[in-house]
């Protein structure tokens, strides 16, 4: 029983342990456009969650502390999508990570066109739910990451500098003249 209720209490904790390892095995660009475009996420499930009527589904002692872990959500959001956003920008473009992305969009659309246009029967709630949520969480990661891999590499901040000591009395590189 004790078990049980530290796996039911303790679940966010667990898939957090659980989404770090899966970020440390991914390449160092792919991680810094997965913590970007699930910030992004995160952010927009905390404004739908804020927009949901939740004195109606909710009961008032969970209200607080949902509303808590919302502002949680948008902090850790916002993090990791400023943090992505700059990381980036080391990297250059790859023409596989922009069609991933696009792909990515392709499929939330589907995902979000099956559920409106299905009927689904009364024994399959979950599979509404997942294309409720599966849908646009494609949609949203996949623009935030085709924007980030197109928007291009960051320029120098300090030009390049000649040598303090002027230019070298030969042109053709290590053979002297």
């Amino acid at each position: 029983m004790i078990a049980f209720l530290v796996m039911f209490y303790c679940w966010p904790i667990f898939l957090l342990a659980d989404y770090a390892v899966f970020i440390r095995q991914l390449d160092p660009y792919q991680a810094e456009l997965t913590k970007a475009s699930h910030g992004v996420f995160m952010i927009c499930a905390g404004i739908a969650f804020l927009r949901w009527d939740r004195n109606r589904i909710l009961p008032p002692d969970i209200r607080f502390y949902a509303t808590v872990a919302v502002i949680f959500l948008f902090g850790l959001g916002a993090f990791w999508l400023s943090l992505g956003a700059a990381r980036t920008r080391w990297y250059r473009f790859d023409a596989r990570f922009a069609t991933r992305a696009a792909v990515k969009i392709a499929v939330g659309v589907a995902l979000y066109l099956i559920r409106n246009w299905s009927e689904f029967e009364d024994y399959q709630p979950f599979a509404w739910a997942v294309l409720c949520v599966v849908g646009p969480f494609c949609i949203i990661t996949g623009i935030t990451r085709l924007w980030l891999v197109l928007r291009g590499v960051r320029e120098p901040r300090i030009p390049a500098a000649g040598s303090p000591y002027g230019a070298a009395p030969f042109a053709d590189g290590d053979n002297l003249q």
